[in-house]
């Protein structure tokens, strides 16, 4: 052990009953420990609960969409290329429209309509259909169909006046039986979205022939694979994206959040780095005489500036490393065991999801560290500024 690491381990972990510093060393490691604990924890849960949305939308929409169709041409070469690639497990080409749907004349409610051949429903959103009349049968979210009062065997109305022409002014009305009433416990989808068969959609959307995009459903292989063997191969006036290039706003919405969150749980960091900075001054101030000894018997001001600095370290360290690994510690047990559970009348989870990257550890050391090194250097210069003779004369 060197000398400097030797005088900051006696400062500090001095047996003395009045030895300086001691409790508000400890209160400097707790928080340091409880900030860095909050932040992996936080990290963990929100970046567990993206990673679930995402799959969970992603199973209702698809893997990927091709969109950008301008003639029927199109449509077939897109049909083609898909029914030849293996990894595709299944696609379905939708058309999409807001509009309105009600029972017996009331309960109106505002939803999407995506009309597609209902037979494709299970193998590309893994929405079982058992209408037995695929012409009107359509599938409602369970919400939905709450608010409206029907169930399953219940004749609606659909309306949708976009790509409709007038009939004396009035939008085409089509009637439809809900024949399937799905739940994803996505509430979005659940109280929004109706799936209406494309014999219906064609109907209702008489200005829009053309499919509105095809949903892609993968097996054995990834979104970005495939996405690049696709575009090889397609029309090159198409776009083909995968799930999250459809939906920037909603993961950077989450991402925003856990960046939030680490900005907001950083103030601990910060109280704790103000608590270790007067716990390094009080060590300053107890110890000046001592300093002025070492300096007197040749120690260079830089080497004292070191003792405080490795003090601080030493604290900074025990504080930053125990918070981590109680931290790790947690998120390892809730997924291995689901230790903290979730209502699963409100959320579509049993357990609080807790996912880590390499990154995010990374992430929470360097800005615990960048915090409390800043708290560090600052006050280590403090103990180069008293004076030789004053700091010989100092008397506690």
């Amino acid at each position: 052990m060197n000398l400097k690491m030797k005088l900051a381990s006696r400062f500090l972990l001095s047996r003395r009953e009045n030895s300086p510093g001691k409790l508000s060393a400890w209160i400097a490691v707790i928080g340091l420990s409880v900030g860095c604990f909050s932040m992996i924890v936080a990290t963990a849960v929100l970046r567990g609960f993206e990673e679930k949305v995402t799959e969970r939308l992603a199973s209702i929409e698809g893997d990927l969409r091709i969109t950008g169709f301008t003639s029927e041409k199109d449509v077939n070469e897109a049909i083609t290329v898909l029914s030849e690639e293996t990894p595709v497990k299944a696609f379905a080409p939708f058309m999409e429209r807001k509009g309105l749907i009600s029972v017996n004349g009331k309960y109106h409610k505002m939803v999407t309509m995506k009309a597609l051949d209902t037979k494709r429903l299970e193998s590309v959103y893994g929405i079982p259909f058992s209408g037995t009349d695929g012409t009107f049968g359509i599938a409602a979210g369970r919400h939905l169909a709450q608010r409206l009062n029907a169930g399953t065997g219940s004749e609606v109305q659909l309306l949708s006046p976009v790509d409709q022409p007038a009939l004396f002014g009035l939008p085409l009305t089509v009637k439809g039986m809900i024949t399937e009433i799905f739940q994803t416990d996505v509430l979005d989808y659940d109280d929004r979205l109706v799936f209406i068969p494309m014999e219906i959609g064609r109907k209702l959307f008489a200005r829009k022939q053309l499919p509105d995009g095809i949903d892609i459903r993968l097996i054995g292989t990834d979104a970005k694979t495939m996405q690049a063997i696709l575009k090889d191969k397609l029309p090159s006036n198409l776009s083909l994206n995968t799930w999250k290039s459809v939906h920037p706003s909603l993961l950077n919405a989450m991402k925003l959040e856990r960046i939030g969150a680490l900005v907001v749980l950083s103030l601990i960091i910060i109280v704790s780095g103000f608590n270790l900075a007067s716990t390094l001054f009080l060590i300053i101030i107890r110890k000046t005489k001592e300093f002025g000894i070492l300096r007197a018997v040749g120690l260079e001001k830089k080497k004292v500036r070191s003792v405080i600095f490795t003090q601080g370290m030493l604290i900074g360290g025990a504080g930053i490393s125990s918070g981590c690994i109680i931290g790790l510690i947690l998120v390892w047990v809730q997924q291995a065991t689901g230790l903290i559970p979730l209502p699963s009348d409100i959320y579509f989870l049993n357990a609080v999801p807790m996912e880590l990257t390499t990154a995010d550890v990374i992430g929470v050391l360097a800005i615990s560290l960048v915090l409390v090194l800043g708290f560090i250097i600052i006050t280590s210069w403090k103990a180069n500024r008293i004076p030789l003779f004053e700091s010989l004369q100092y008397e506690k």
